[in-house]
């Protein structure tokens, strides 16, 4: 993964009257995720907390890369080089979505998912992935995952209003 590039992951924003989460929009393209706030229907108005990013990887040039991605799309972010580290952090009050990197040293981010779950967390996943095979993900999708992306990918965030 020496070329710096990250894979593919377009996030937007809009609200929906139901819970605090990311999901997909089927309507959108495969890659896109869509913020669902506490607001009502066609409220343009972001009532609660602030969206956020957070980005799990144990490869400081990713978790650097990514940083500066999100904040150039104007997506307030915290990065973390350990899952350990992100459970360790009190949860996000709003709409948050999680950029994890499925190896990594200690908790995984198989086994990250699956805390976060036993946790009752919210916290939608977007896994990244230099080794990714097709049981990996279907049963990262299966358990909830809003995406699996393959690293070495350009990575494009778009903002969906």
């Amino acid at each position: 993964m020496g070329d710096g590039s990250l894979g593919d992951v377009n996030v937007g924003m809009r609200g929906d009257g139901s819970h605090a989460s990311f999901g997909r929009n089927m309507a959108a393209p495969r890659n896109a995720l869509l913020l669902h706030s506490a607001g009502k229907e066609g409220n343009s108005e972001m009532t609660g907390p602030t969206p956020f990013v957070f980005v799990i990887d144990d490869d400081a040039s990713v978790r650097k890369g990514l940083k500066r991605l999100l904040r150039s799309a104007n997506y307030e972010s915290e990065v973390f080089k350990s899952a350990s580290d992100f459970l360790a952090r009190p949860p996000h009050p709003g709409p948050a979505c999680v950029i994890v990197d499925v190896q990594m040293p200690g908790i995984n981010g198989i086994d990250f998912q699956q805390a976060l779950i036993q946790r009752r967390r919210e916290e939608q996943l977007v896994f990244i992935t230099g080794y990714g095979t097709i049981p990996m993900c279907t049963r990262v999708m299966k358990a909830g995952a809003a995406d699996l992306q393959r690293k070495g990918m350009k990575l494009a965030v778009c903002l969906i209003c």
